[in-house]
């Protein structure tokens, strides 16, 4: 407890060497040092103490007096702020309070169920019918597909009787030129 008393006055004294010169130097805590070692031996435990708490409390007045003010003054704008905040958290509620309310009647008539049982309706409609749709354009693609199919073969098939009955009208033309070179 006496080191820390020691340590504590040093401190004190090098602060107060310090304000009245500027920066304070290892001379000055030294001779600070010193002068606390004679006055310890020179005073009773008391005084220093007392000396102590003397010297802490003028540095909290002077604490005070500078930092005082300012702080206050941010205390003051920081209280300003909470109750605007505080004012419109008030006023929101109120609003969602009331909006709420309104939802919560509207969900609770009956004419509101209503209108969720024709809107749920109306739209299982509207996508059976987009499905039904898609479907039937689906269909019409492939019978078009199918379509464009069997005319493609009817045609070959049609180049291929019309070539077969040149041939055999050919065949037959030669069989009879045949024959008649036979008979004659």
């Amino acid at each position: 407890m006496l080191l820390c008393t020691v340590v504590l006055c040093v401190l004190l004294l090098s602060l107060n060497s310090s304000k009245a010169e500027g920066i304070p130097t290892a001379t000055d805590a030294r001779t600070a040092a010193k002068k606390f070692q004679n006055a310890l031996t020179q005073q009773s435990l008391q005084t220093v103490l007392l000396s102590i708490e003397e010297r802490l409390r003028n540095l909290d007045n002077i604490y005070a007096m500078q930092y005082s003010p300012s702080i206050e003054g941010k205390l003051e704008m920081y209280g300003r702020k909470l109750e605007s905040v505080e004012a419109k958290i008030s006023r929101l509620e109120a609003v969602m309070g009331n909006e709420l309310d309104k939802i919560s009647e509207n969900i609770s008539s009956r004419n509101f169920k209503d209108d969720l049982a024709r809107d749920h309706v109306l739209r299982k409609i509207d996508s059976v019918y987009e499905r039904m749709n898609h479907r039937l354009i689906f269909a019409e693609g492939k019978m078009e597909l199918m379509e464009r199919k069997l005319e493609t073969k009817l045609n070959t098939m049609l180049s291929r009787m019309e070539k077969m009955e040149d041939s055999l009208e050919i065949k037959d033309a030669d069989m009879q030129t045949e024959l008649a070179d036979v008979l004659t």
